[in-house]
């Protein structure tokens, strides 16, 4: 692009000065546009145009800017690392370091008409999947919810539950694989308690002792 850069090797010296200010001021509009479009590029909103999750980079759409691939934010602390695949079409705010989109690091994702929250409630926090599986804890009522679409699966070497007030499991089937001990209390199988029920002795026509 021209600017009006003159060349002043070729000009006779009586208009040099005049000749040296005209180019000082091409290369100061030339210097401004730069600076203004630097500036401009500091820190953006956009979109996710496309996603690559084997190498964790992305793409972002910001106005007519699409950005090279990306790195995107890792989340991790001292004792645990989260994948968190990231989608198509999420808002984000992004920086350019200098205002250089060559360099743009994502900052923050924002919510979207598109991409709206799962709930308003300021007592209550979500995670929420796209399947309907999700899990909330409400700090004012105390209750933590897990609801899981079709499976949970839980392992441990060792798995304690306990209920300080009651235990309730509702099923329409349940399955223990294993030995079963109880202890310090009795069971009731639809009102027949296991330690004090009876039976009529098929001789004496009687009632039997409780099970010792």
């Amino acid at each position: 692009m021209n600017y009006g850069l003159v060349d002043t090797a070729k000009i006779n010296q009586p208009t040099l000065d005049s000749i040296q200010t005209l180019n000082q001021h091409a290369l100061m509009s030339l210097n401004t546009s730069e600076l203004f479009r630097r500036f401009e590029n500091l820190v953006r909103i956009g979109t996710i145009a496309a996603v690559e999750h084997k190498t964790k980079q992305l793409r972002i759409q910001s106005g007519e800017l699409l950005t090279d691939w990306l790195d995107w934010p890792a989340e991790m602390g001292r004792n645990y690392i989260r994948w968190r695949p990231l989608r198509l079409g999420t808002q984000v705010v992004f920086v350019c370091p200098s205002g250089d989109p060559a360099q743009a690091l994502i900052v923050s994702i924002l919510y979207s008409n598109q991409l709206d929250t799962p709930s308003t409630d300021e007592e209550v926090d979500v995670i929420q999947f796209d399947d309907g599986t999700h899990l909330s804890y409400n700090i004012e009522s105390g209750l933590l919810d897990v609801t899981s679409i079709k499976q949970i699966s839980l392992s441990a070497r060792h798995i304690k539950i306990k209920g300080t007030s009651s235990f309730e499991i509702t099923s329409p089937k349940i399955h223990i694989n294993g030995p079963v001990t109880q202890q310090n209390g009795d069971i009731t199988s639809d009102g027949i308690s296991v330690q004090q029920h009876t039976h009529i002795s098929p001789e004496s026509k009687s009632p039997t002792e409780t099970p010792q």
